[in-house]
């Protein structure tokens, strides 16, 4: 390797030395969110000068799919009101995505509490800044992450808008009927997709990875603008 560099061993005033540096393969494991999570920490300063509030102000909620994480909420806040600096050995992780999780086992291996404390806290705020988008959690109360259920019809007015809805949808009101409608309708997709893959037919090829690519749809051309006039 040294030769084909054209390094002579003196050190780095040697031009060759500098190039082997570049030529030697990298020791350190790079995380699997390439550095996402290392960025954001070095924002946490100025993150802990409002989130402590924030999630003693608000109060979330949300189903059994979010529950360790709002556990996780509750552990948090319980550090921020103690003040304590350490997080607890039972504070939960599965919420942590597997992304960020190596964040973790890396300060658990070498034994920084500090750094622990930082990552998890991170991990916190991201997960529940996602949960909040996606409706696994929300805050009563609010009007933009409201519970989800409040968008459906409520269930003691659905029984009597039941037929009027299936009616004016056009499906079934029976249940099991709707489901094989649906089941037969995504069967009956799924052979014509076949054959025009099969046939070569179509905008949608493979790749030579095995992957299906679709190119891009044209832009639709908006329609003419109306004259002044006929605004006015």
């Amino acid at each position: 390797m040294k030769r084909w560099v054209g390094c002579c061993g003196s050190g780095s005033a040697c031009p060759g030395c500098g190039r082997l540096a570049l030529a030697e393969p990298a020791t350190t494991r790079l995380p699997r969110d390439h550095g996402h999570l290392a960025q954001l920490a070095s924002s946490y300063a100025y993150l802990r000068q409002f989130t402590p509030q924030v999630l003693e102000a608000i109060t979330f909620s949300g189903g059994a799919a979010a529950a360790e994480l709002l556990a996780a909420v509750a552990v948090l806040r319980s550090l921020n009101a103690t003040g304590a600096r350490s997080v607890p050995a039972t504070a939960p992780t599965g919420f942590v995505p597997a992304r960020w999780r190596g964040y973790l086992d890396d300060a658990t291996t070498t034994g920084d509490t500090t750094a622990y404390r930082r990552y998890w806290e991170l991990c916190v705020l991201l997960c529940l800044r996602d949960a909040l988008r996606s409706g696994d959690v929300f805050v009563p109360g609010s009007r933009r992450y409201a519970n989800p259920i409040a968008y459906l019809i409520p269930q003691d007015a659905w029984a009597g808008e039941r037929e009027e809805f299936c009616r004016l949808s056009d499906i079934p009101a029976e249940p099991a009927t709707a489901l094989t409608l649906v089941e037969t309708e995504l069967a009956t997709a799924i052979s014509e997709l076949d054959g025009v893959l099969a046939g070569g037919r179509g905008r949608c090829a493979s790749t030579r990875t095995a992957t299906w690519s679709l190119p891009r749809c044209r832009r639709k051309t908006s329609p003419p603008r109306s004259p002044s006039w006929a605004t006015n």
